[in-house]
């Protein structure tokens, strides 16, 4: 089990500065690829976590994304308008509402894929493949455990 120290969080060490520079850095290149006309690359990530299946909600959307749920609706409201997904209430429990890509919207994702992938792929041309599953893997753990540790948290203070 690692224990940082002070040392360890330096500008230049700390874990969660290193994560959020490299998002916002990708997220702007990318951004700059994307044609000026186009959705933007939020919109792209949305797209995708949708087809995924890795979330079915706007309130799911904006928990993954880090955006208020004000700003998932302008979001969603926006792809709507374009065609590129669709709401629909779950039969189950008509106050949740479903997101589903549609076939323009599915479209739209896959034109661009090559040009979000490139971007990762040209940032990690000196990684060997085994290098970026090491990545990936160590990535997720780190994601597993802060969000099993928000979730014992707020039971914590719930109780």
């Amino acid at each position: 089990m690692v224990a940082l120290t002070l040392d360890d969080c330096a500008a230049s060490r700390a874990p969660g500065r290193l994560i959020r520079r490299i998002e916002r850095l990708m997220s702007a290149l990318i951004e700059a690829r994307f044609p000026v006309d186009g959705i933007s690359f939020s919109q792209w990530i949305a797209l995708k976590l949708i087809e995924d299946g890795v979330v079915a909600t706007p309130g799911e959307l904006a928990r993954d994304l880090g955006h208020t749920t004000g700003s998932v609706t302008r979001l969603v409201d926006s792809l709507e308008a374009r065609g590129f997904l669709m709401r629909s209430r779950d039969g189950s429990d008509r106050r949740t509402v479903r997101l589903q890509l549609t076939e323009a919207g599915n479209a739209q994702m896959l034109a661009l894929a090559d040009t979000v992938v490139g971007t990762w792929n040209e940032l990690l041309a000196d990684f060997g493949r085994d290098e970026f599953e090491a990545l990936v893997a160590s990535l997720t753990k780190l994601m597993t455990r802060a969000e099993r540790k928000l979730v014992d948290d707020e039971r914590r203070e719930a109780a």
